[in-house]
């Protein structure tokens, strides 16, 4: 499915109807395409207030999902180099439990990704820039 966003707040819409059938987020795409944007859209149909920025340092930031025993995971792929560096920050533990993950970068370990053991599909989620100075490609796999 390809989708078009001229605004932020239609990208947020797409993320917060792809929630429905979805706990796990593999995001794609160049600098600054909108993929934090994405999760924060993510986080806030969740009910996260918190400010919501790429933990490209520090790897991954977690956020409680109010009334409920469940986590919002945002992981940020860009500086690890092998995938056993995202095994060791427990995402098959992370998994198992069902908690909301998403993922930067992951286009970097999409093979082993897939083979990761999910209950639910996961939504890959490519976001390209748009000919338009706000229009954003986002093209969900």
């Amino acid at each position: 499915m390809v989708m078009h966003s001229h605004r932020e707040i239609e990208t947020f819409k797409m993320a917060k109807d792809l929630l429905a059938k979805n706990n796990f987020f593999a995001l794609s795409g160049p600098l600054g395409a909108g993929k934090t944007r994405f999760a924060k859209g993510l986080a806030q149909a969740l009910g996260i207030t918190d400010n919501i920025i790429s933990p490209t340092y520090v790897l991954e930031t977690e956020y409680k999902i109010f009334d409920s025993d469940k986590l919002f995971i945002h992981i940020d792929c860009y500086r690890m180099e092998t995938f056993d560096e995202l095994l060791r920050l427990g995402i098959e533990k992370r998994i198992k439990h069902k908690d909301v993950i998403v993922i930067e970068w992951a286009d970097k370990f999409k093979f082993e990704i897939r083979n990761l053991k999910f209950e639910n599909k996961i939504a890959w989620v490519n976001i390209e820039l748009g000919e338009k100075e706000n229009e954003r490609i986002i093209t969900i796999i």
